[in-house]
């Protein structure tokens, strides 16, 4: 992939995010210029696990 196809990738990623907790209030999880995009993208994971956990009525 060049930087042309990570760069559309990113912007998709983050529009999903956008979408996903939009109505969470969580915007502040938004994508710093350089940072790591592995990086933010295991802290929306981790979010949207815990997310689902208490949707879903789990303890852990």
């Amino acid at each position: 992939m060049d930087d042309t196809d990570w760069e559309e990738m990113k912007e998709k990623a983050a529009g999903l995010i956008r979408l996903c907790i939009s109505d969470e209030g969580l915007h502040s999880l938004r994508m710093q210029e350089g940072s790591d995009l592995q990086q933010h993208i295991n802290v929306f994971q981790n979010i949207y696990s815990h997310r689902s956990d208490d949707a879903c009525g789990s303890n852990g």
